[in-house]
């Protein structure tokens, strides 16, 4: 799949493969505001990798806790499933977006 953009599809057909090694340094490669940024979305990732595991061990501790009920309260729609709709509602709602 290439972009619609003329320019923009040549600049990838052109690209060399991400598994061929490059005489560039890092530094070279991506801008320190680009690497800032990247150390940062990967600091995030793990943070809230860690946060989530909390929550999982907490809920599997809590002897009322019951999955399909939980499921069943944000399944607003009896649907059975998540839709983007029903995640969006559920975002609106509780993040007041």
């Amino acid at each position: 799949m290439l972009p619609l953009n003329y320019e923009l599809s040549i600049a990838v057909r052109n690209r060399s493969p991400f598994f061929v090694e490059t005489p560039l340094p890092i530094d070279r490669l991506f801008s320190l505001d680009t690497r800032r940024k990247m150390n940062k979305v990967l600091s995030l990732c793990l943070e809230n990798e860690g946060i989530f595991e909390n929550l999982r061990r907490k809920l599997h501790n809590t002897t009322t806790f019951e999955i399909k009920d939980a499921f069943d309260q944000v399944d607003i729609n009896a649907e059975g499933f998540f839709s983007g709709k029903t995640v969006c509602y559920i975002v609106k709602v509780n993040l007041n977006f």
